[in-house]
């Protein structure tokens, strides 16, 4: 064996001739068949840096979001091609620079480059990757290191804003709590951030919410509850500010806010619960027979059942509005009554109402008052009674 060291063989085809005894030191039968030969080819060793495939993540980038730019390093040569540097350019602006580790031949490599947020103008950007960057390695061809594709850029801002602002109740008392439900809406191109909403009564602030981070045009459902005793009987009008603590830029800093008025009134000394008429046996009364209050607690399959209630106002108020009262038997609703109002120390009450047919065993019904929470009460621990029975 003989080894040709490397860069002895110019590129082209070589005839490599070999002589035995060449220094004739050998007396041989024929001196005339000591050598042979063969050609040996000799090509050119060298890598070939191109670039490839480049994307962009997302497609379009905000003026303050951050980009990133995706493409290959392809070594289309015959041998490894060392470690090299890979600049990225704006048009002819270098934005940065990326260290790409060694490729084998015909191999190639994935690459990332982040462009930071508003390090790009709003407009079309010609991006532009240059392989082997700063002429560190012998290519077949220096001419093929670049290539380049357009990146949009586009203006970005958040835009909150309120919508659909309810009340629950719509007029309330003292005594009462009430519900807020609002929309907060982000009419921006670009996700909001985390941000603080507040609620005031005119100019006093009375509640906050912090509100999560919201995507580009979301849009998401809040819920306050002013507790009893906060608004004090009269109008009021009650505002939501978003972003109160200007945290967020945004494209309109004018459409934050929303309002509403309503009316409290003074609470007054109300009392609605089951109640038991004079004759009666109970204030919640089942029979077998109708036109009677006398209570029963057993029943054959054959019977039919019969119920009685009532209720009463128990305090020195008169109940004007509606409300309902609700029967369920073995915890599911069967029926409701309205009561249209109720004057200060009256009762209402419902009279042989006939139960559907049940099957045999123990039974619980249930009467529940005001099951609609139509009247703030001084109480609204003693509207529930029940009682069993059994059916043989």
């Amino acid at each position: 064996t003989f080894t040709i060291p490397a860069n002895k063989l110019s590129v082209g085809t070589h005839n490599i001739r070999i002589v035995a005894d060449a220094a004739k030191s050998i007396k041989e039968f024929n001196e005339s068949n000591n050598t042979a030969n063969k050609n040996l080819k000799v090509f050119l060793q060298r890598a070939d840096l191109t670039v490839k495939d480049i994307s962009f993540s997302p497609s379009t980038i905000g003026t303050s979001q951050k980009g990133t730019v995706i493409f290959n390093v392809a070594n289309s040569g015959n041998t490894a091609a060392a470690a090299s540097w890979v600049y990225i350019y704006d048009g002819n602006k270098k934005i940065g620079s990326l260290k790409v580790n060694s490729i084998s031949a015909y191999g190639n490599r994935r690459c990332t480059f982040t462009i930071p947020a508003n390090k790009l103008s709003v407009g079309t950007h010609n991006i532009r990757i240059v392989a082997d960057a700063a002429k560190s390695i012998k290519e077949f061809n220096e001419s093929n290191n670049t290539a380049n594709k357009n990146l949009k850029v586009i203006f970005t801002q958040t835009d909150l804003r309120l919508g659909q602002l309810t009340m629950s109740p719509a007029t309330a008392t003292t005594n009462q709590d009430i519900t807020l439900k609002f929309n907060l809406i982000n009419s921006g191109n670009i996700a909001t951030g985390t941000s603080w909403i507040y609620i005031y009564d005119g100019n006093k602030k009375i509640g906050s919410i912090k509100a999560d981070s919201l995507k580009a045009y979301g849009s998401v459902q809040y819920s306050y509850k002013i507790s009893a005793g906060v608004l004090s009987a009269g109008n009021h009008n009650i505002k939501i500010v978003a972003d109160a603590s200007n945290a967020i830029k945004e494209k309109d800093e004018g459409n934050n806010s929303i309002s509403k008025s309503i009316s409290i009134k003074q609470a007054t000394d109300i009392d609605l619960k089951p109640f038991a008429p004079y004759g009666w046996d109970d204030c919640l009364v089942l029979s077998d027979t109708e036109g009677t209050n006398g209570d029963m607690d057993s029943f054959s399959s054959y019977d039919s059942i019969y119920v009685d209630f009532a209720v009463i106002n128990d305090f020195d108020a008169d109940i004007n509005q509606s409300f309902k009262s609700r029967l369920s038997i073995d915890g599911t609703p069967i029926d409701e009554f309205n009561h249209n109002g109720l004057g200060s120390g009256y009762y209402s009450y419902i009279e042989d109402y006939r139960l559907d047919s049940l099957s045999s065993g123990w039974h619980s019904i249930e009467l529940q008052v005001d099951c609609n929470n139509a009247v703030a009460e001084t109480n609204e621990n003693n509207n529930t009674t029940n009682k069993w029975f059994y059916i043989a």
